[in-house]
């Protein structure tokens, strides 16, 4: 009796502990002041932004966001920005390989670039400083621009950076000046300067083909490094081709590859979607869109993002009964297959014992096809994010047919184009040689001297 009178009051005082704490939540819930998870006063600033107000965050506050948020390492102290001396293969490994690539790819063009200014700086020293004729114009009023070197680097034209600059044919190249400094004369011809700028330009060209080789052999290796340093699920996952189309039972494939190569984890079918994923992808832009105006109607509360918020509303609803509709409607195809085995062993044996060809499918024995006809092919399955679902209906014939007709307009288009200069160029040589020119009233009808013969007229 004594015993269970002890219980019972243990019980009793138990529940008194309850029916307090309830009302200690209830007394938490009505007061806005208090955080009714921890109890805690709640501060002005935090106050303020339960009531929706936009309150600039502190600076420990931007600390914690930015260590959540932005790229850190673990270091000895605790989190820490990545150091700007990485190497190219940790990025790829703490980010991905594209990652990697880029930054890889941004440092060879830099020096690819300064390369091939050092390459065009004589060229373009040569130019500058050499005088620029063309015709008379109200900016330039004489048939060349004054030399650089004579106007101590005060006579800059953009102009004279071109090949403009070179001198006409009725100027003799001996005298085309370049540097006269202190009694020291360095002359050049047109026609040495000519041949140099173009070795160096095909000197250019040349080097960034070779760049481009030794680019792309080198993001072969990061590509390499990375995959040898990071698991993923698609280190153990392959993508089978040419099942039937009806084969919508991803039990069906799991256990036909797991009996014959070991252990899968799981199948996944790629079906023709691609109108129902474009659908869900149109839903999901719209709904970032209401997420942005939402938080905007909390902060300010104007009536006009309401009825913004009520319409996108309606189109997402919208969406959802396409969405709902086409899944009804249509009869998906199963175009892919994707496999995940446990173990590298299986994925391994599933890799080297199918085929990879049509050769090889066509060859392959009836007793190892799916339901016992249908041939596949088996390759390393690509990561996610490069295949794109929304495309799967298409198939590799129609693919085909739209890469010769997008090559035929192509080729049309540049035929057009070339034989449409051809003609407008030979159409303008056919009216100047008709037209008798003169020297002299052609520099009075540009009131000033020209270029050439023109340097000469009063």
């Amino acid at each position: 009796m004594g015993k269970f009178k002890s219980t019972s009051k243990a019980v009793l005082a138990e529940r008194r502990i309850e029916r307090k704490m309830k009302k200690i939540a209830k007394k938490r819930a009505k007061d806005d002041t208090i955080d009714p998870m921890t109890g805690r006063k709640l501060t002005k600033r935090e106050l303020a932004r339960k009531r929706g107000e936009y309150i600039p965050p502190s600076a420990q506050e931007a600390e914690e966001h930015a260590d959540d948020v932005q790229p850190r390492i673990q270091g000895p102290r605790g989190l820490k920005t990545y150091p700007l001396k990485i190497g190219v293969g940790d990025l790829g490994v703490e980010f991905g390989p594209g990652i990697a690539m880029y930054f890889n790819f941004l440092t060879w063009m830099g020096h690819m670039f300064f390369i091939l200014f050092v390459l065009n700086f004589p060229t373009i020293l040569i130019a500058h400083a050499a005088k620029y004729y063309g015709p008379y114009s109200h900016a330039r009023n004489s048939t060349g621009y004054s030399n650089a070197w004579d106007e101590g680097f005060g006579g800059f034209d953009m102009a004279s950076t071109t090949l403009g600059a070179i001198a006409p044919d009725d100027v003799e190249e001996g005298e085309w000046l370049i540097f006269d400094w202190n009694g020291m004369i360095l002359t050049i011809s047109k026609l040495d300067f000519l041949y140099g700028s173009m070795l160096m330009d095909l000197l250019g060209v040349v080097m960034f083909f070779i760049m481009l080789y030794f680019l792309n052999r080198r993001n072969a290796q990061i590509e390499r490094r990375v995959d040898l340093d990071t698991i993923e699920i698609s280190d153990y996952t392959v993508v089978v081709k040419g099942l039937p189309e009806d084969a919508g039972d991803k039990e069906e494939v799991r256990c036909f590859f797991e009996l014959k190569f070991g252990k899968v984890v799981d199948a996944v079918l790629a079906k023709s979607d691609g109108s129902v994923v474009s659908v869900y992808r149109r839903r999901g832009a719209l709904s970032m869109i209401y997420d942005t105006i939402h938080s905007r109607y909390i902060k300010k509360g104007k009536k006009k993002d309401k009825k913004k918020m009520e319409k996108l509303e309606k189109l997402v609803a919208k969406k959802d009964a396409k969405i709902a509709k086409l899944k009804r409607q249509k009869f998906f195809k199963t175009k892919l297959a994707f496999v995940t085995f446990n173990d590298e062993e299986s994925y391994v044996d599933c890799l080297e014992q199918s085929p990879k060809g049509w050769f090889a499918r066509w060859m392959m024995p009836r007793e190892e096809r799916f339901r016992g006809k249908h041939s596949y092919t088996v390759d390393a399955a690509p990561p996610p994010t490069d295949v794109m679902y929304e495309n799967l209906h298409v198939s590799e014939k129609s693919r085909r047919k739209r890469r010769f007709m997008v090559g035929l307009v192509s080729v049309a288009l540049l035929a057009v184009s070339f034989f449409g200069i051809s003609a407008l160029s030979k159409n303008a040589r056919d009216m100047a040689a008709a037209v008798k020119m003169s020297d002299v009233k052609l520099a009075e009808g540009a009131e000033g001297p020209g270029g050439g013969e023109f340097a000469n007229y009063p």
